[in-house]
């Protein structure tokens, strides 16, 4: 979009300098302070643009929504659509624009790419017996240095058009040992005599179900997060919070690369009852001192490219 003749872009956040600090040297583009609850000044706002991206936390997606059928402007997201987001179906169809979701990663490609190979079945007069996806966004491996393997799904199977299908799975990538380190240690850890290391413990342990190897992954994975520390931490709301905030400042990307890993694997009966297996894989990098995988393929890849024909109700794939 930069580099179109003509097209500016606006960049609001809650605070100005998040958003002087987006921009960087971008052209044609400029930053604004708004408050989305605000809705004068939302609306304001989005009368001055063609098109609203709206990356913002989901629950407020309904917000932007409602101020863009007021002001007749397209909206483009790349979460799923929420209750909220879908009561505005017939609004938004009112007011002649377009809402455009769930066109990122996952969900985006993984859609685009699904709907294509099953058209391609349905089109032969095949089947899709089994359909199983994959996503998940990871640290490369040289970078995935703690225990959890990680770093900072609506199923809509009615939208696939399968109803021949017999199993149909998408699921979330992981590193080994991530299921099994979030599964126990977040399960009833509650009952130890003491807050001490060793009571919190033999707590955990006499709960866990894992062979030996298991039980020390449970527990190198909590020391590293510092459950048996004694040093102060700063509450955040309930313990929640506060565990997704510690975790936070210990698993950031700091001169890292993270890895975007999507596969897709189709079992396809064929017209003449003969069967075959067909695979779709994605690997990506990220790049230092430049984009995320992650990033790269939510929004330079798959938002950027969809949303200028957003503005005249088409859109060419």
């Amino acid at each position: 979009m930069e580099s179109d003749s003509g097209v500016s872009v606006t960049v609001a956040c809650r605070t100005l300098t998040e958003a002087q600090a987006l921009l960087g040297n971008v052209k044609n583009a400029h930053p604004i302070s708004l408050d989305v609850p605000n809705q004068q000044a939302l609306d304001a706002e989005v009368a001055k643009h063609d098109i609203v991206i709206s990356l913002i936390p989901y629950t407020s997606h309904a917000t932007v929504i409602k101020s863009a059928i007021r002001q007749k402007r397209h909206v483009v997201t790349t979460s799923y659509v929420s209750p909220a987001m879908l009561e505005l179906d017939q609004l938004a169809k009112g007011a002649g624009i377009t809402v455009m979701n769930e066109i990122g990663l996952d969900p985006g490609i993984d859609h685009l790419y699904v709907i294509k190979i099953i058209e391609e079945v349905h089109k032969d007069s095949g089947k899709t017996d089994s359909f199983l996806s994959y996503c998940g966004g990871l640290p490369a491996p040289e970078d995935s240095d703690n225990p959890l393997g990680y770093k900072s799904p609506d199923l809509p199977v009615e939208r696939y058009s399968i109803p021949e299908g017999q199993t149909i799975l998408r699921g979330t990538l992981r590193y080994q040992g991530f299921p099994e380190f979030i599964h126990e240690a977040t399960t009833d850890i509650a009952g130890a005599a003491s807050a001490s290391e060793a009571d919190l413990r033999d707590a955990i342990l006499a709960k866990a179900t894992f062979d030996s190897e298991g039980k020390k992954r449970i527990i190198s994975g909590l020391r590293w997060v510092r459950i048996f520390s004694d040093e102060n931490i700063t509450p955040a709301g309930n313990p929640l919070d506060t565990l997704c905030a510690t975790l936070k400042k210990k698993m950031q990307f700091e001169g890292e690369h993270d890895l975007v890993m999507l596969q897709h694997k189709f079992e396809i009966e064929n017209k003449d009852g003969s069967r075959k297996t067909r695979t779709s894989s994605l690997c990506e990098y990220g790049e230092l001192k430049c984009y995320f995988a992650m990033a790269k393929l939510v929004v330079k890849v798959v938002l950027g490219l969809f949303t200028p024909s957003s503005s005249s109700n088409t859109v060419n794939l």
